[in-house]
C-alpha cells in the first residue's frame, strides 16, 4: 500500500498536502537535530572569552598554530601545512570568520608504532586542557587511529573548534578550525585591512 495513487498523484486517506508537509519537516528538524554541534564538556576563560566572540583573530590562529606546532615537534618529520581563513558570519551579523589547518607528513617513519604515537599526543593535548578520544579506523588508506576534540564525527564545539591528529603505518595528519571570531576571512587571508 503506497501513499500515492493515480496519475495526478492524489493522497490516499484524505491526507492533505499541508499535512504531508509537516511530516517532512518534522523529519528533515529531527534529523538535522542529530548533526548539531558538540557542547564542550570543559570551560576555562580562553572558551568563556571565544564564545562572546571576544578573541581577536590572531589570538585564534596562535590557539590552532600552537597546538600544531607542539604536535609536530612531538611527532617529528616534515610536514607540509596549509591554512587559511574561512567565512562563518552569523546570518544579518558582522562579518565572522575562523582559521583552517590542514598538515601532513607522509611516507617517513614514525619514531614509535601508531599507537604509541598516538597515547603520547593524547597526552601533550590534555596538558593543553583538551579532552580528546582516541578511535580506530581501519577503512582509510593507511589504517588509523584518530584522536579527536570534541570526539571523532560528533561535530565541532560551539565557538567553531574542532582538532583532530591522525595516525598510521608512515602516516601522520593534523587537521584543526579554530574559533569563529570576528573578522573578514578576505581580508584575513589578503592581509588586507578593511
Amino acid at each position: 500500500m503506497g501513499w500515492l495513487v493515480g496519475p495526478h498523484e492524489q493522497w490516499r486517506n484524505g491526507n492533505s498536502m499541508r499535512q504531508a508537509l509537516s511530516v517532512t519537516v518534522i523529519a528533515a528538524a529531527l534529523f538535522l537535530a542529530g548533526c548539531t554541534t558538540v557542547v564542550p564538556q570543559h570551560h576555562s576563560s580562553a572558551t568563556s572569552k571565544a564564545t562572546v566572540h571576544e578573541m581577536t583573530p590572531a589570538e585564534s590562529k596562535a590557539e590552532v598554530m600552537d597546538l600544531y606546532d607542539a604536535t609536530a615537534k612531538l611527532v617529528g618529520g616534515n610536514w607540509s601545512l596549509e591554512g587559511d581563513w574561512s567565512d562563518c558570519t552569523p546570518e544579518g551579523g558582522k562579518a565572522h570568520a575562523y582559521f583552517d589547518l590542514g598538515a601532513q607528513r607522509r611516507a617517513q617513519p614514525l619514531q614509535a608504532e601508531p599507537d604509541v604515537v598516538v597515547k603520547q599526543v593524547q597526552e601533550l593535548w590534555a596538558s593543553k586542557g583538551h579532552r580528546a578520544k582516541v578511535v580506530s579506523e581501519p577503512t582509510l588508506t593507511p589504517p588509523r587511529l584518530i584522536l579527536s576534540d570534541p570526539a571523532w564525527l560528533s561535530g565541532s564545539y560551539p565557538d567553531g573548534r574542532l582538532f583532530q591528529f591522525s595516525v598510521g603505518k608512515d602516516y601522520a595528519d593534523f587537521s584543526a578550525t579554530g574559533r569563529c571570531v570576528p573578522g573578514d576571512s578576505y581580508y584575513l587571508n589578503t592581509g588586507k585591512h578593511l
